[in-house]
């Protein structure tokens, strides 16, 4: 992991509204598992880069 980066690329608030039940992780479980890979690359010194996408609707 010595020249690593993480990318997290967060979409979920439109991915959100299309499928009701994520499979095979619920959302909950790719949360933790997200916060769980930013805390070990951060402990190791490597960058993490977090984008989050708005959705916005249509008025």
């Amino acid at each position: 992991m010595q020249n690593s980066a993480l990318i997290i690329i967060d979409i979920q608030a439109g991915i959100k509204r299309m499928f009701k039940n994520s499979q095979p992780h619920s959302w909950n479980e790719m949360l933790s598992n997200n916060k769980k890979l930013m805390e070990k690359f951060e402990s190791e010194g490597q960058s993490v880069y977090l984008f989050s996408q708005r959705y916005y609707q249509d008025s």
